[in-house]
Formats: C-alpha cells, sequence, structure tokens
C-alpha cells in the first residue's frame, strides 16, 4: 500500500490547490466521480477526487460562514432580529450579495421552514456541513478494499462522528455494517458487536432499554410457555418493524452461536425471524389484499408465489435465521434474564422445522434441518 499513501499526499496538495475554484454542487460532482472511478477499479483516481471533494465542502462551508458572519456582525443589521424575510431586507439595502447568495442557496433547495425562518439556523447547516461523511465513507472502503484496515477503520470513524449531516440519514447503516466487517476482518470482537449494537439502538422500541427488555421478555415468555404449542400462534401474536436492524441481529445471532452464548442468541434470533416474518407479511398484503394469515407453513407457501421476496429471503438469510429459532428452541437451560430460566420447547422446534423442511428451497438448510441434533 505504499503506492496508495504517495497518491494520498499528492492528491491532498492539488485539492489544497484547485478546491477554491470550485462551487459547492461542485463537492458532489466530485464524489460522484469518485465513486464512479472507485466502480471501475482506479483506486488511485477515486481517492483523489473524493478528498478533492471534501477540501471543496470545507472551503464552501468556511466562505459562507465568513460572508454570513461579516454581514450580520453590525448593529443595525443584528437589530432586524433573526428571521430570514427581515435579514434578507437588511443585507439587500446593504448590498451584501454574498451573503444572500449564500442564504439564497440553502433556502431555494430546502425553503425557509427547515431552518424554521432563522438565519443562525442558515450559519448552524453551513458549519455543520463542513465535513463530508459521504466522502469520508468512500474513503474508508477504499482503505479497506486496499489492505489498509487501520487507515479505514479511522476513516468509518469520522463518517459516523458526522452522520448527522449525511445527505440521505440511512446511509449510517450501510457506514455501520460496513464498520462492522471492518471489525470482523480484524478480529476485533468488541467493535463488531458494538457496531451492530448500534444499529439495534437506533430503533426507537431497543433505544429505550427498559421497553426493550419488557418486549422481549414478553416474546421470551411466551415462546417457552404451556400456551405456545403452535408455532403459528407465535407469527400470530408479536411483529417487530425495525427492518434496518434485520441484518444485525443475524449478524449476531451467528456470533453468538459460534460462541456458545445462547441465552443472548436466543433473543436477537427470535427478534430476526418476527422482523423477517413482518416484512414478508407486509409485502404479501400489499399485493394480495384476500391474504390473511393463518398458518408458517402457509405463509412461506404464499411469500414463494413472488420472486423478489424470494430473492430477498435468499439474500438475508432469511432460511438461516429461521433454522438457528429451531435450533435454539431445542436448547434447555439457559436465561436471557435472571428471572426467565429458559427451558426449550421441543414442540414448537419440531414444528418449525417441519415447515422449514416442505417450504425451503434451500438445500442446505433443509440437510442441516435432517442431522439437527439439540446442543
Amino acid at each position: 500500500m505504499k503506492s496508495l499513501k504517495s497518491v494520498f499526499i499528492f492528491v491532498f496538495i492539488l485539492c489544497t490547490f484547485f478546491a477554491y475554484s470550485f462551487s459547492y454542487d461542485d463537492a458532489w460532482k466530485s464524489l460522484d466521480t469518485a465513486r464512479l472511478k472507485f466502480e471501475e477499479g482506479d483506486i488511485g483516481q477515486a481517492l483523489k477526487y473524493a478528498e478533492n471533494a471534501k477540501e471543496i465542502r470545507k472551503n464552501e462551508s468556511t466562505a459562507a460562514l465568513t460572508s454570513l458572519e461579516n454581514a450580520l456582525k453590525p448593529l443595525a443589521v443584528q437589530e432586524v432580529g433573526d428571521l430570514i424575510p427581515d435579514v434578507e431586507e437588511i443585507l439587500t439595502e446593504r448590498m451584501e450579495n454574498d451573503a444572500l447568495k449564500y442564504i439564497h442557496k440553502l433556502t431555494d433547495l430546502y425553503g425557509n421552514s427547515y431552518f424554521n425562518n432563522s438565519v443562525t439556523k442558515i450559519k448552524n447547516f453551513y458549519q455543520d456541513r463542513a465535513a463530508y461523511p459521504e466522502a469520508d465513507y468512500l474513503i474508508a472502503k477504499i482503505y479497506m478494499q486496499e489492505g489498509e484496515y487501520s487507515s479505514a477503520a479511522d476513516y468509518y470513524e469520522k463518517a459516523l462522528a458526522n452522520k448527522d449531516v449525511l445527505d440521505v440519514p440511512d446511509e449510517k447503516y450501510d457506514i455501520m455494517y460496513d464498520a462492522a466487517e471492518l471489525a470482523r476482518l480484524r478480529k476485533d470482537e468488541v467493535k463488531f458487536q458494538n457496531y451492530l449494537n448500534q444499529i439495534l439502538k437506533d430503533n426507537d422500541r431497543f433505544s429505550d432499554g427498559e421497553k426493550y427488555t419488557a418486549y422481549l421478555k414478553a416474546i421470551v415468555r411466551y415462546s417457552i410457555s404451556r400456551q405456545a404449542d403452535s408455532i403459528d400462534k407465535l407469527f400470530l401474536l408479536y411483529r417487530s418493524n425495525h427492518y434496518k436492524s434485520l441484518n444485525a441481529l443475524l449478524k449476531l445471532t451467528e456470533y453468538y452461536i459460534s460462541n456458545n452464548e445462547y441465552e443472548r442468541a436466543y433473543y436477537t434470533c427470535i427478534l430476526s425471524v418476527l422482523t423477517s416474518f413482518t416484512r414478508i407479511y407486509e409485502i404479501i398484503t400489499a399485493r394480495n389484499q384476500k391474504y390473511t394469515y393463518t398458518t408458517l407453513d402457509l405463509f412461506f407457501k404464499e411469500a414463494l408465489k413472488y420472486r423478489d421476496v424470494k430473492e430477498w429471503m435468499n439474500k438475508n438469510n432469511v432460511w438461516r435465521g429461521f433454522y438457528n429459532f429451531g435450533v435454539l428452541l431445542s436448547y434447555d437451560n439457559y436465561s436471557p434474564y435472571e428471572d426467565i430460566w429458559l427451558q426449550s420447547n421441543k414442540q414448537l422446534a419440531e414444528q418449525l422445522f417441519e415447515v422449514i423442511k416442505n417450504s425451503c428451497p434451500d438445500k442446505t438448510i433443509v440437510n442441516l434441518i435432517k442431522k439437527a441434533t439439540t446442543f
């Protein structure tokens, strides 16, 4: 990676020279070019354009802040208050065209209401946008692909530190998933778990510790109770719709099982199957308004009628998640919570395995079920 580091130094010098001649929109254009070069495998050019995008964004934000602060400093301007229309009027009288340009750039794009009609919030917007987390994310991926794991980790952290200013807020999940994968490659188990748990905690339900615990306890208690005599009932009673957490739940389940932490695997696993079930159910009912859930077996038969649903299930390891749940249901004597002694429910496990064998198109999963034994 010696060559990539040399490119980085060269790029930094070029960025410093050229960035001042670009407009704010050019930051996005430069990043878009960087992404294209990355897809083409031109790592050096990808890095150059990504760093250039960061420098453009930084300098544009600095220029905007300087212009606004200077224009808003005079007492005559401060006396009109903070409302955008009032400030625009006085700045027009004083011919503060640069400051007006920066105000109009944002109000034309987002509207006054986005900033609560406040010029101060426009200033804060420019201050926050000095960072470019999308560019840091791409640079992290470049270093990760090139095996520069330490540098990649630094840039993932930079991107996440500024996730609140991502143009597409949900991109933070992509960053966290990739950062978790890097942690796995580096055998950093603590960070691997932390990144995935961050995704879970971003869910309103999960972020409230007491509600999260109560929700899990209700599901766990039911799954081991005498009432849980049918696998069909479980999916009739409970739902989980935080879809961005699905892969995190699946990955954590696999990790906990591999480390014999079955008590932790149980609750991530049960949430993963409920989440995948809920997502599929919503798609089915949107397409077939006459559909009513009755049994898990018929549910899977309905789901597999749709090619894209079938592909989504394979892509998101849904069958593996249900298989893991059956295995964990078979196991006895562990407790996710001190006041719940989790006993096996082999009846549910056997029912679930039978459903999967009849429905799952993945022969690997079917063969695992045929060989399955309790832990």
